[in-house]
């Protein structure tokens, strides 16, 4: 078990942060989006829904990101939830290559890069940005979305992907 704080300070450490949020399975999603004819993309961890009325979601990008000065320019991007079978594509897209989308089949759709076979696609327009700490929460609003009912996704859990375990009968 790691120690909360650093003797003296009210900080929590940033290690004992990580560890706290390993624990928090998540969805595995990649964020596209396009600039000069390209695409770009890179998996996201921090992913929700924000608001119903009007609907609205959130991802988080560093402030380091590539995608990030995409996203700022172009103003929009794509949320692709994985399937179980797409680890590949979620470890390519968190890679640090340029052409992250290579070998990965995907399709132009509404201007936005669309992953074939994903779980669910989300075209969005940026409604937001706002600083906060060494990432920037990006505010999307859905302008399409698709699912694929029945499929189970990938999750992200203790620093490993997982599949969704079955009910026992």
């Amino acid at each position: 078990m790691l120690i909360n704080q650093a003797e003296g300070s009210s900080e929590v450490l940033p290690e004992v942060f990580r560890d706290f949020f390993q624990g928090l399975p998540a969805a595995a999603t990649v964020v596209t989006a396009t600039w000069d004819g390209r695409p770009h993309a890179t998996t996201v961890s921090s992913f929700s829904s924000l608001s119903l009325d009007p609907p609205l979601v959130l991802i988080a990008l560093g402030v380091d990101s590539r995608l990030l000065g995409v996203v700022r320019r172009s103003n929009r991007f794509a949320v692709h939830l994985l399937t179980a079978d797409q680890q590949h594509i979620a470890a390519a897209c968190a890679a640090r290559t340029e052409d992250k989308l290579a070998g990965i089949a995907w399709q132009e759709t509404d201007g936005l890069p669309q992953i074939d076979g994903a779980a669910g696609w989300m075209a969005c327009d940026v409604d937001r940005v706002v600083a906060a700490g060494d990432h920037d929460l990006v505010v999307g609003r859905p302008r399409t979305v698709q699912t694929s009912a029945g499929t189970d996704p990938l999750l992200y859990y203790r620093r490993r992907f997982h599949r969704l375990a079955r009910p026992a009968a």
